[in-house]
């Protein structure tokens, strides 16, 4: 291909970009980068809408602007486990998408509320698939229980099912067992008892089996897998995923929204943040103990939770019992229209999460602002105050070390200070060079690609002309 031409990108998405209300970082930079790569591609999306009416599973196109929009309505709740991941509707409205334009490339940002079929299908078609990979919903088998670890056996639950009977016996269940353990799925990234199923509806193994074939028959049809940190890869991938076929690249930002240099003189106690899920692989319960030690030891520290808290009312209570301070305050989730106002009202972001997070976003947006990171380690936000020096990086990740990291930037505001400075441009990965990389990555995937399906042709021609010959020799 040409670069004078211009690919024909299609993008699958499991959700509207421009979704209005949504705290969803990976979708955020979804939303800036497709702002960047215009100038390079010819963009088209496809994406899911839930919806309690309408018709389900009929390919719907959305007028206006310089991309185009295809989308399909789909229920909120499916009737069994088996269609969050082989799901034949879904498979059918990709393959009339694929029928509606000529495509270069598909690049799926995300499966979720899709099917595993779709790589077979654009292979069918005759496109090169890139697949994002920015957390563990492939891997249905990796789940982590409430204290972050790793449960040694499968544990049945399911997501996105429900059915009379289910939700009565779900209720009943809820009454009996109010303190049962709850799990979460990372591929839901939420902790409710919605998504969580108990004893009375378990998904069989078959079921988790059939799932984890699915995934594994779905990986010679891709191309190219990217990662936005080698951190998820080595945790959740590196057995399934041929290291030959990776791509890894960090999350950028619009280097716009880094701020100029300003004098630092806060007058008050030192507002520590945190932005996301209120999920216990994030840290939640740490961070509130630690602040209880904050408060006892007099500090003017304050804590500030943005994130839901309707979506699972027993464990927001749970935490609520937990804080023994008006330093700790909930604020409910937040418009994603309000991010920069929320991050220019902290000093400094916590994110001490349990997870191996890949995602650099919300760190790299919050250090062009001029503010400080305590991440976890073994995280893309870690790595990204390695390499800037504007925060601390957590070893424990206890209430006990966030509090001591608390103390000691409130006491050493020279620190704190120290960590706000200025951000200069090339400390930053800006999302003008993801752009530039994916262009890149796209171009020689499809001169491969290109190649690859000459050389097939002229192999099937040679072959051809030898049967021919066999055929007159031997008629």
């Amino acid at each position: 291909m040409s670069r004078d031409t211009k690919p024909h990108v299609l993008m699958v998405l499991d959700s509207a970009p421009e979704e209005p209300g949504t705290l969803n970082f990976f979708t955020m930079w979804v939303a800036d980068l497709l702002s960047e790569i215009q100038p390079f591609c010819s963009l088209s999306l496809f994406y899911p809408v839930m919806s309690v009416t309408g018709s389900f599973y009929r390919l719907q196109y959305k007028e206006g602007g310089s991309i185009e929009h295809f989308f399909t309505y789909i229920p909120p709740k499916y009737a069994s486990f088996s269609e969050t991941f082989l799901n034949a509707s879904m498979g059918a409205v990709f393959s009339a998408l694929l029928k509606e334009r000529i495509f270069s490339l598909v690049h799926i940002l995300s499966l979720r509320n899709h099917s595993l079929e779709y790589p077979a299908i654009a292979h069918t078609a005759g496109l090169p698939v890139v697949l994002t990979v920015s957390d563990g919903w492939l891997r249905h088998s990796l789940r982590y229980h409430c204290n972050g670890t790793f449960p040694a056996n499968p544990i049945k639950l399911s997501n996105f099912v429900a059915s009379p009977f289910s939700l009565l016996f779900q209720s009943i269940e809820d009454r009996l067992r109010r303190h049962r353990r709850s799990w979460w799925f990372e591929e839901v990234g939420r902790y409710s008892s919605f998504y969580n199923r108990g004893t009375f509806s378990p998904v069989d193994q078959e079921t988790l089996q059939r799932r984890e074939t699915a995934v594994t028959e779905m990986i010679p049809y891709i191309h190219t897998f990217h990662f936005p940190s080698p951190i998820l890869y080595h945790a959740c991938y590196e057995g399934i995923v041929p290291s030959n076929r990776l791509f890894f690249m960090p999350q950028g930002i619009p280097i716009s929204r880094i701020l100029d240099n300003r004098p630092f003189d806060i007058q008050r106690g030192l507002s520590f943040g945190f932005i996301g899920d209120i999920i216990p692989e994030e840290g939640i319960e740490e961070m509130i103990d630690a602040f209880s030690i904050i408060h006892e030891r007099g500090l003017p520290s304050s804590l500030h939770l943005y994130g839901e808290i309707r979506s699972n009312e027993d464990y927001i209570r749970r935490l609520m019992r937990r804080v023994q301070s008006r330093s700790v305050v909930f604020h409910g989730t937040i418009d994603h229209r309000r991010m920069r106002a929320v991050i220019d009202a902290i000093d400094v972001l916590l994110m001490p999460a349990r997870w191996p997070r890949p995602d650099s976003w919300l760190a790299g947006q919050v250090m062009a602002r001029r503010k400080a990171v305590v991440a976890s380690n073994e995280t893309a936000a870690a790595d990204l105050i390695k390499k800037n020096h504007r925060g601390v990086v957590l070893e424990k990740k206890n209430a006990s070390e966030i509090a001591e990291v608390v103390t000691d930037l409130e006491i050493d505001r020279r620190k704190a200070y120290y960590f706000m400075r200025i951000a200069e441009g090339n400390q930053l990965v800006s999302i003008r060079s993801n752009a530039e990389d994916l262009y890149a990555l796209y171009l020689s995937i499809l001169q491969q690609y290109s190649w690859e399906q000459e050389e097939k042709t002229t192999l099937f021609r040679k072959l051809g002309r030898k049967r021919k010959v066999r055929a007159r020799r031997n008629p």
